[in-house]
């Protein structure tokens, strides 16, 4: 059975999965993200006495913002306020941030920029910035499979496999999270589970297609082995 007649109509005409998650995503989140900033930015400025800082005070934090920070302390404030969201969509950004604490020799301490301004949750606000960037290659392999299951790409199997193997280990991830996991603190990860309700049906678009293919091959060979010509 050749790799053609699994894919007997391939429809090259539908949109690319692969570069419109791959490119669309990431910018979305940079955009929304540029976009907070700017905001804050010319709020400070417009804020500011004569060209001083803006002080911020509350019962919970009191600081002064110079004017030559206007611009880091935009963007980590809005950083803080999308961080959740960024990181619920960006999931597998986990990965890459792994990989790059061991690069830089800070794991198993996350690695993130030495100094994020006067916020506590400072690995959140470097999340937000960084997962996009960290979850690049799993937006190109989610939209690689999405093109497998609408037939607009041929897939071969060592792709189904590795595909199958990470939507198992997504899996096992959520099982192990929902066990392990601490009723009380389930208003600081809600956003996880976002991830998980995500990223599992994307992924599970490789099994599904490598199912789908099984059973073409298998009514292929039904149809080969009743038809006239294979009995001679």
């Amino acid at each position: 059975m050749t790799h053609a007649v699994l894919y007997p109509h391939v429809k090259p005409n539908l949109p690319s999965f692969t570069w419109l998650l791959s490119v669309a995503v990431p910018l979305l989140c940079l955009a929304v993200l540029g976009s907070l900033t700017t905001l804050n930015y010319y709020s400070l400025r417009e804020t500011s006495v004569h060209g001083g800082g803006v002080h911020f005070h509350s019962h919970q934090y009191d600081f002064i913002v110079p004017r030559n920070e206007f611009l880091s302390h935009s963007l980590f404030s809005s950083a803080n306020l999308v961080t959740r969201p960024i990181q619920a969509l960006n999931f597998p950004g986990m990965f890459g941030e792994a990989i790059t604490s061991m690069a830089m020799r800070t794991w198993p301490d996350s690695y993130r920029a030495e100094s994020l301004g006067p916020f506590h949750d400072d690995l959140f606000i470097w999340r937000a910035i960084v997962f996009p960037f960290y979850c690049l290659p799993f937006w190109t392999f989610a939209g690689l499979g999405l093109d497998g299951l609408f037939e607009s790409r041929r897939l071969r199997w060592p792709v189904l496999l590795i595909g199958t193997l990470l939507c198992a280990f997504f899996i096992v991830i959520t099982i192990g999270v929902a066990c392990a996991g601490d009723p009380r603190n389930d208003d600081g990860t809600a956003f996880m589970w976002w991830g998980f309700a995500l990223w599992i049906p994307l992924i599970a678009t490789f099994p599904a297609t490598w199912i789908r293919l099984g059973l073409r091959c298998r009514a292929s060979k039904r149809a080969g082995a009743g038809s006239p010509t294979s009995r001679f």
